[in-house]
């Protein structure tokens, strides 16, 4: 392979971050908020940032690179596949179509960048139900990733549900609701056991998720 050729392999996924990501608008439960992938996948780095110094402060071996990485492509399989949807309004065989056409998308990039590229990719399925929904290929990545990544898989899922706070805190700031509750409400509703899971499994993101934080969020969703 030619290095241009292996330059315009690259700039698939590179292409697919722009257009694509900026035509899939995120919280379809909540319309009126308007978040595209691109504004996701950009702002959510912010939050790894953050939660990563931390993490790396109590374990000099955490491989904040594999999660920064798998950050980077983890909704690169949605616009490929018909967008985002709703994690309670999912249709059969969603992750096993985003795995597969991210697959396809780095078809011609060279074969060790490839695999570590699908690796990270495959980060975000180490400790989800749906993993069962990747072809055998995937599963066979993902089964050995979730024993030797087990905490940056760990780490990874722990940002994914506090960007969501981040955006329910926005659109709380903005007002945005739908017909039955506000975002903030919505997502404290579905996050906070499972931040407080997590943080029981790495007690180092307590000091993220702080009981006074938890507080703080449920006092503003509540109108106090």
């Amino acid at each position: 392979m030619s290095d241009l050729a292996t330059m315009r392999a690259v700039m698939q996924p590179w292409i697919n971050a722009q257009r694509p990501m900026q035509a899939v608008v995120r919280w379809g439960n909540f319309p009126d908020y308007g978040q595209t992938l691109l504004m996701h996948n950009s702002s959510v780095l912010v939050v790894a940032a953050w939660v990563c110094r931390v993490v790396e402060r109590d374990d000099i071996t955490f491989r904040k690179g594999a999660v920064y990485e798998a950050l980077i492509f983890h909704d690169h399989g949605e616009p490929l596949t018909g967008g985002d949807e709703h994690v309670d309004a999912r249709t059969n065989g969603k992750e096993g179509k985003e795995w597969n056409a991210f697959a396809k998308l780095l078809e011609h990039v060279p074969v060790w960048l490839h695999d570590k590229w699908l690796q990270t990719f495959s980060l975000q399925y180490c400790r989800k139900a749906s993993a069962s929904e990747l072809p055998e290929r995937g599963q066979h990545i993902v089964h050995p990733l979730a024993r030797h990544g087990a905490k940056e898989a760990l780490v990874f899922e722990f940002i994914e549900r506090l960007d969501y706070l981040f955006t329910a805190l926005d659109g709380f700031d903005h007002g945005v609701r739908n017909e039955y509750e506000g975002m903030l409400e919505h997502c404290l509703k579905n996050q906070t056991h499972k931040l407080n899971e997590l943080v029981v499994e790495l007690p180092i993101l307590a000091e993220i998720w702080t009981n006074t934080l938890q507080d703080e969020l449920h006092s503003l969703a509540a109108g106090h």
